[in-house]
């Protein structure tokens, strides 16, 4: 579903959060427009339960493979989902840790930023500075999701990201491609090569963890 958040008869939060709750419309994409590119709002959309956010105007030539990506993603969810509902679990299992995100950023100060936010949430946190030490890391310890700047030293993050979709064990790993603001080639390469999602920079930390939080969820 594409919602638009200003609507002449309703609010589009209003409409997402009733979504939601409705449990026969509970599970369904939902993307939202806006002509408001606020931190404030793509965060509230997102924690109500917004897959993404995307600001008016945008380009077209990236919405297709956008949407492509979130339908992919989402029967993908389903399958796993159906999967674990049928099998026969013979021993109590044991209680969940934290969950892992693997950030591929060469930037200290962005890193920072990220890791400080991140880890408030929760979640437990590898950093490399570069492709190939992230996919390396990657390959020891698989994580639930991953962040891949796009401009590394080594290994770009397009790279690393086809190497994840080609590795059995990676192929559940949600992956977060970080672009330049109006990099809208950038964000259509990293979709056909399997992304989940993508931030442009500069961002704010609180979207990026509820992109991060929506993903996790689903893995």
């Amino acid at each position: 579903m594409i919602l638009d958040l200003f609507l002449p008869d309703a609010d589009g939060r209003q409409l997402l959060t009733e979504l939601r709750k409705d449990p026969t419309t509970a599970d369904l994409v939902v993307i939202v427009l806006s002509g408001s590119d606020s931190e404030v709002a793509r965060a509230e959309c997102l924690a109500l339960g917004a897959n993404t956010f995307v600001p008016k105007p945008f380009d077209p030539a990236s919405f297709g493979p956008l949407v492509d990506s979130l339908l992919e993603s989402d029967a993908s969810t389903e399958l796993r989902e159906a999967a674990v509902a049928v099998a026969v679990i013979d021993e109590p299992s044991e209680p969940d840790g934290p969950q892992s995100v693997l950030l591929a950023e060469d930037d200290d100060l962005v890193a920072a930023l990220i890791i400080d936010r991140l880890s408030r949430d929760g979640f437990e946190l590898v950093h490399c500075v570069d492709g190939e030490a992230a996919l390396a890391e990657a390959r020891r310890n698989p994580p639930d999701v991953a962040i891949l700047d796009v401009k590394m030293p080594k290994m770009d993050g397009f790279e690393v990201l086809s190497h994840f979709r080609e590795i059995p064990e990676l192929l559940d790993t949600a992956v977060i491609v970080l672009t330049a603001l109006g990099s809208e080639h950038d964000v259509v390469r990293g979709f056909d090569l399997g992304a989940d999602d993508y931030v442009l920079k500069p961002f704010s930390p609180t979207e990026l963890a509820a992109r991060v939080q929506r993903l996790a969820a689903q893995s």
